[in-house]
């Protein structure tokens, strides 16, 4: 390629470079005035400016003392690059923000070459022998390296090291969002190490193509920044306790990317992983889009059930990541399983409507569950039924066998209720020996026909207890209501109460009859 053109090449790539870099530091210096943190980014850009800017003076001058000023003023952009990516390697991992003794030390040695190249006139430290040599048409600037020179240049490959190491790491992380934002940082970091390095060894025919490589950087650097909002989600979301918490926790950007997640997460949707991995951004919103589409108006709480996991209840929990100047960049999604909660209630509410002993509905829970079927009925026109059970001589049994005879019979009675009636049909415990049922779609022929096959079947059983042989015997009254008006439930019970109790009476004249007869006496009426 002609001397001229590659002339022509290298000053337009450093004066792009320039401009490019002053346009960046516009915007990511508003950006960061703004919200008041995250200054290391527009460092970064100030510093390339500055070093590409003068370095194209360098070039042009036709002087050596005038090039060696203007590289005193590259030395400025240098200092500022090299504190730069310490501050951004910070930054991309969350660490605390630093303190200004800390920043201090940092530009120490960055400060100390400045001013040694200021006075470069007066010493050796740094350039030795300076002298102007022809390249590509251009004045660069030649001199030995003095030993400043060399403390300058581990410096400098220790903040590129630093920085490759870091994000070289989290390469090996399994989150994707991790590994995304840390190959820009990568990359950020190894162009500007490869092109000092061909500079340092004198494989670039004494250009110095610093300046354009950290160019690059910076825009890769600023795709990380504004694309996947590197510096303001991933530090403020990533803590040292995340990967840690109990909950399952998800951090999104604003356009419902996952940009990572805890192990926690990774459990609860086990797919998380693998569609992450792939890039599958559509299959890994499908959470968010549930989370949003059910996500009540007045509130951000909600609960439901993972996919694949029915006995696993979680509450979500959205908050959002706002920069300190005030704007949402993100969101942070926190699942907290819930499932020993909901377990609790459930017992606590089957508590207050289940009879223990026999495990039927309560007397509670028996009128909540009529009023709905006779709800019903009335709505659609339907018959309803109601009966009332109450265990003839129980008294008798208590007394003579014990409380655990009683309870005995009790869950057999309620064990028989159960067995011989249909689904849809109910039976509670409402009382010390006294069942309640519910007959749905039977009029008073259908509750009768139901009430007797209960009748027929507890006054059939018996049971044994401690050797003893006891029979069970039950009197049942039943109403129907045809509808489609239907009286109170409570004139449903009181009547099937009424019509119990007579024909309780009624067994007890047959027995007390049967007892005279026997004994050869009068009947009594």
């Amino acid at each position: 390629m002609k001397e001229g053109t590659m002339r022509s090449i290298i000053l337009a790539l450093l004066l792009l470079t320039c401009l490019a870099m002053v346009y960046m530091t516009a915007a990511i210096l508003a950006r960061a005035l703004r919200e008041r943190r995250n200054f290391s980014l527009p460092l970064l850009t100030t510093g390339i400016a500055l070093y590409a800017g003068f370095y194209l003076l360098e070039l042009t001058t036709p002087t050596l003392d005038t090039a060696l000023v203007m590289i005193g003023f590259e030395y400025i952009g240098i200092s500022a690059i090299t504190v730069s990516l310490f501050l951004i390697t910070r930054d991309f991992t969350g660490a605390p923000r630093i303190r200004w003794y800390a920043v201090v030390a940092l530009a120490a040695v960055p400060v100390i070459s400045t001013i040694l190249m200021m006075t470069v006139r007066h010493h050796q430290l740094l350039y030795i022998n300076p002298r102007r040599m022809p390249s590509f048409g251009l004045n660069v600037v030649a001199f030995d390296r003095g030993p400043w020179y060399l403390v300058n240049t581990v410096y400098i490959y220790t903040a590129l090291c630093y920085g490759v190491l870091k994000f070289a790491l989290s390469l090996n992380k399994r989150k994707a969002g991790m590994r995304r934002l840390a190959t820009y940082m990568l990359v950020g970091f190894t162009v500007p190490f490869a092109g000092s390095a061909l500079y340092v060894a004198g494989l670039t025919g004494g250009i110095d193509m610093a300046p354009v490589a950290l160019g690059l950087s910076a825009i890769a650097f600023g795709l990380g920044s504004f694309r996947y909002q590197l510096f303001n989600i991933q530090p403020l979301a990533r803590s040292a306790v995340f990967e840690q918490m109990r909950d399952a926790t998800l951090v999104v950007d604003m356009e419902g990317t996952v940009l990572d997640y805890n192990a926690a997460a990774a459990r609860l949707f086990p797919p998380l992983d693998d569609t992450i991995k792939a890039g599958d951004r559509s299959r890994t919103t499908r959470i968010l889009d549930l989370v949003q589409e059910g996500m009540p108006d007045d509130g951000s709480l909600l609960n439901f059930e993972p996919e694949g996991q029915d006995d696993i209840h979680v509450e979500v929990r959205l908050s959002p990541i706002t920069t300190s100047g005030g704007r949402e960049v993100g969101q942070i999604v926190t699942f907290v399983d819930i499932t020993e909660r909901i377990h609790l209630e459930e017992q606590l509410n089957d508590s207050a409507t289940r009879d223990p002993l026999t495990g039927l509905p309560n007397r509670r829970k028996y009128y909540e569950l009529a009023a709905t079927e006779l709800d019903r009925a009335r709505r659609h026109a339907r018959p309803i039924g109601i009966a009332i059970m109450d265990m003839n001589d129980f008294k008798e049994i208590n007394d003579t066998y014990g409380h655990a005879a009683g309870d005995e019979a009790l869950r057999l009675a309620a064990s028989l209720c159960t067995s011989a009636l249909r689904s849809a049909d109910v039976v509670a415990r409402i009382g010390g020996d006294e069942f309640a049922f519910i007959f749905p779609e039977c009029d008073e022929e259908g509750a009768e026909k139901a009430a007797e096959k209960v009748r027929s079947v507890v006054c059939a059983a018996t049971f044994t207890h401690d050797g003893t042989v006891i029979k069970l015997c039950a009197s049942l009254g039943a109403v129907g209501s045809v509808g489609p008006v239907h009286p109170d439930l409570e004139e449903l019970v009181v009547e099937a109460d009424r019509r119990m109790y007579a024909e309780k009476r009624e067994i007890k004249k047959r027995k007390l009859r049967e007892a005279v007869r026997q004994d050869g006496g009068n009947s009594i009426e």
